[in-house]
C-alpha cells in the first residue's frame, strides 16, 4: 500500500485545494466567509477522504463520500463564477481538477468492487460436498 502523499488522487486533490484557496482569496467580504470557507473546507475534506480510503479496509464508503464532497465543489464554484466572483478562465481550471479527482475515484472505486470477493447471493455460505 502506497502512502497516501504518493497517490496521484491525492496530488490532484492537493493541487485543487491550493487553487481553491488562491480563487477565495479575492471574493466579496460579505461571500468570502459563507462561500470560500464552504470550498476550502470541502476540499480539506476530500484529502482527508483520500488518506482514509487510502488506509481503509473497505475504501468504498470513503470513495462515495469524496464523490459527494466533489459534487458540491463543483455546484459552489459555478455558484461562484455566476456570481461572478471567480473568472470563467479560474473555473476552468478548477473544474479541471475537480474532473481528474472524480475520474480518479472512480476508477479507483471500480478497482476496489472488481478486487473484492464475490458474495453469496443469499447471504450463507455454499456447502462443499
Amino acid at each position: 500500500m502506497a502512502l497516501h502523499k504518493d497517490l496521484p488522487i491525492y496530488k490532484t486533490a492537493y493541487d485543487l485545494l491550493t487553487n481553491a484557496i488562491k480563487i477565495t482569496a479575492s471574493f466579496p467580504r460579505d461571500f468570502k466567509r459563507l462561500m470560500g470557507d464552504e470550498i476550502r473546507k470541502e476540499c480539506m475534506a476530500i484529502t482527508l477522504l483520500i488518506f482514509r480510503a487510502n488506509v481503509a479496509t473497505n475504501k468504498i464508503p470513503h470513495i462515495d463520500e469524496l464523490l459527494e464532497h466533489l459534487q458540491i465543489i463543483e455546484l459552489t464554484l459555478r455558484l461562484s463564477r455566476d456570481m461572478r466572483f471567480i473568472s470563467t478562465k479560474q473555473y476552468a481550471q478548477v473544474i479541471e481538477y475537480t474532473d481528474a479527482v472524480g475520474k480518479q475515484a472512480q476508477g479507483w472505486k471500480k478497482q476496489q468492487i472488481a478486487a473484492a470477493p464475490a458474495a453469496e447471493p443469499s447471504g450463507q455460505l455454499s456447502l462443499c460436498v
